[in-house]
């Protein structure tokens, strides 16, 4: 018998595969979870193996299946002579429908107050994005894009931009900007900690509204990157 916690197995596994990438990759993948590279080398360890919904994000991130991970980890602590072989994926060809992902451009649905929107599930259409770059922004299978609606994050989203969201990354990061569902409308807002809660900010003017008590507010999603159309 074995007491082997997921959190131990995952990390044995992440320690090996690390070994196996170019340098530079856990630095990298810290960045991309917006953590210090302690946090990683804590997973390594076993001493904070986080949420299957992290260890999920870590393995997307390094090209490696999640099951494949753990039955890595799992050879590694039973110090199994036949442990499973890990071998780097080959690289995905730069162009061509091999190395491209295919991201949901949803649908924005007008909803009251102001710039305010609902979001459907329903995709417009579909932007396909190189895989290995999206996942120096985050986790490729959750990535969503969408357009933003209004100046009031001027000038680091513009009105009318696309606007590439990971839904893997809903933690609270100070300062960072969000997809955010507030009240009944969703809104692309930069977060930073209040005294009380959460604040909203609008970059245009450093407009800041704390959320109100009872106030829903939920993050959908971590914006990573922007893009505008040039007239």
């Amino acid at each position: 018998m074995y007491d082997l916690t997921t959190g131990k197995i995952f990390g044995a596994a992440l320690k090996h595969v690390l070994r196996e990438q170019p340098r530079g990759t856990q630095a990298r993948l810290a960045e991309a979870m917006n953590k210090e590279s302690s946090y990683i080398a804590d997973i390594k360890q076993g001493r904070g193996g986080g949420t299957e919904e992290t260890r999920r994000y870590i393995a997307s991130f390094l090209n490696v299946p999640y099951e494949e991970m753990l039955a890595i980890g799992r050879a590694i602590l039973r110090g199994e002579e036949s442990a499973p072989s890990f071998r780097m994926p080959e690289p995905s060809p730069p162009y061509g429908a091999d190395g491209l992902t295919t991201v949901p451009f949803l649908e924005a649905v007008p909803a009251m107050g102001g710039e305010s929107q609902r979001l459907s599930r329903q995709a417009r259409s579909h932007l396909a994005f190189r895989t290995d770059w999206l996942r120096t922004k985050g986790n490729p299978e959750r990535m969503v894009v969408v357009r933003a609606d209004g100046d009031s994050m001027h000038p680091t989203i513009q009105d009318g931009s696309i606007v590439l969201c990971d839904e893997s990354r809903t933690e609270f990061a100070d300062g960072r900007i969000f997809l955010v569902e507030l009240g009944d409308g969703i809104v692309i807002k930069r977060l930073r900690s209040g005294p009380d809660g959460p604040v909203i900010v609008s970059d245009n003017g450093n407009v800041e509204t704390p959320v109100r008590p009872g106030e829903h507010f939920r993050i959908r999603a971590r914006c990573v990157w922007t893009a505008r159309e040039l007239d």
